[in-house]
């Protein structure tokens, strides 16, 4: 994570000296903007089944989706038109999380000219993220009879393609600095893999047993609502 965020900074000087050549100009400036906070409520469709196929566990609705995300998320647009910006995004966390994104401002984008801008934004959102869980042994000596437990290493993956569109507003500060209120719509898709692993139990004085679980895939979409705000800056 400490590499991509040296890259994304390196990126970002780059950008800002590109941009200072040509900050005479609205054509070709460059948007680098951060969204400290993102507020999200929403509902959550889940299934889980074995690499089978075998259904483990039927739809489950979760009507009561709260989450509140603060960290570091870093956009770099470049305005190809007055009207259009695209760009990429970088968000840091439990894992790295990578958006490509367009945004359509129903004004001509000039800080200088007005004080607000409404401009409506699209993305998509990639998140992939492996754990590793090593092997475990836990003793429970407070038991009668004495007993203990082995779990063998696992591997636990997870793939997120989420999309989402917002309708927002940038008040701006001066000719360079704008406070962005976003509100939207969210489509969080989520492929969870959990290998095979065995737990094993030895009983005081009597014979081990062993038991296998299998495989497991576990996916869950949620439809969320969400308020974001950022902070950006234009060269």
């Amino acid at each position: 994570m400490k590499k991509h965020l040296i890259v994304a900074i390196l990126l970002v000087i780059a950008l800002f000296i590109a941009g200072m050549a040509n900050s005479q100009s609205q054509n070709g400036r460059f948007l680098i903007g951060f969204s400290p906070l993102n507020i999200a409520v929403g509902e959550q469709h889940s299934i889980s089944q074995t690499a089978s196929g075998t259904v483990v566990q039927a739809d489950t609705t979760n009507p009561s989706i709260k989450s509140i995300t603060v960290g570091l998320n870093l956009w770099v647009g470049y305005f190809a038109t007055k009207n259009l910006c695209m760009g990429l995004g970088f968000g840091s966390g439990t894992s790295n999380s990578y958006t490509t994104f367009f945004r359509y401002y129903f004004s001509h984008a000039k800080p200088d000219s007005a004080k607000v801008d409404i401009f409506m934004q699209g993305n998509i959102t990639f998140r992939y993220s492996i754990t590793d869980n090593p092997s475990t042994n836990v003793n429970y000596n407070s038991y009668n009879p004495y007993y203990s437990i082995n779990t063998s290493p696992y591997t636990i993956s997870t793939t997120n393609f989420n999309y989402g569109l917002w309708l927002a507003c940038a008040f701006h500060i001066n000719n360079h600095a704008s406070f962005e209120t976003m509100l939207g719509f969210i489509n969080l898709n989520q492929v969870q893999n959990t290998d095979s692993y065995t737990t094993t139990t030895y009983p005081y004085s009597q014979p081990s047993y062993m038991v296998t679980t299998p495989a497991l895939k576990n996916t869950a979409s949620t439809y969320e609502g969400a308020l974001r705000l950022m902070v950006t800056y234009r060269i």
